[in-house]
């Protein structure tokens, strides 16, 4: 009996695994999502272009290759094409949503008014320089990214992929210090008032 539930447990947890694999189907709407996403930022921010571009055509030869394995193997190796692109596009939506949560508390209108100038004035300091190395190594030529604290030097070179992670992985941690310390500086709430007439109810228990 318990030979049979364990053989029972193996096959619904073999199942289960199977279930949870994805086909070449949804592999292929994965891999055309993900490309969209890569020329989106390859348009978007000009330094990384020729890398993500060059990592695009790369990725593809081998999703391409993948889709001609046998039927088991296939969706194997179609994820293993897919994630050569799709791990490294990560860095640029880490970013994205840092940059985001930088900007809101600097558009926090209760922490805002709570700083007073000499608070304010190096919180800012830090977060625009934060940002303008994020930016200077993704966008050195717009003029959003100059208004921040003055233009840019000349645009980085970039090895590879891995070597633009690396810089910018530097500079999204200097917006995520940026951001801690804007937080630290947000009010804390009012504590909760006691309810009314328990001071009176105590004094007088004490009298007792």
């Amino acid at each position: 009996m318990r030979h049979t539930k364990l053989v029972c447990f193996i096959i619904a947890a073999a199942a289960a695994i199977g279930c949870g694999k994805k086909s070449a189907e949804d592999l292929e709407r994965d891999w055309n999502a993900t490309e969209q996403n890569a020329q989106k930022y390859a348009s978007k921010y000009p330094t990384a272009k020729p890398l993500i571009d060059d990592l695009t055509k790369q990725a593809k030869a081998d999703f391409d290759e993948a889709k001609k394995a046998d039927e088991k193997s296939r969706p194997d190796k179609m994820q293993v094409a897919l994630d050569r692109l799709s791990k490294p596009l990560d860095v640029f939506k880490t970013y994205e949503t840092e940059v985001g949560k930088l900007d809101a508390l600097l558009n926090d209108k209760t922490l805002m008014g709570s700083l007073s100038a000499a608070d304010f004035k190096p919180l800012d300091q830090m977060s625009s320089a934060a940002k303008k190395k994020a930016c200077c190594i993704l966008q050195p030529n717009e003029k959003a990214c100059s208004d921040l604290q003055g233009t840019c030097g000349a645009a980085p070179t970039l090895a590879n992929m891995g070597d633009l992670d690396a810089k910018l992985e530097s500079a999204v941690n200097d917006i995520k210090e940026a951001e801690k310390a804007l937080e630290a500086k947000k009010p804390k709430p009012a504590a909760p008032a006691a309810p009314a007439g328990s001071g009176s109810a105590g004094s007088g228990s004490a009298k007792k």
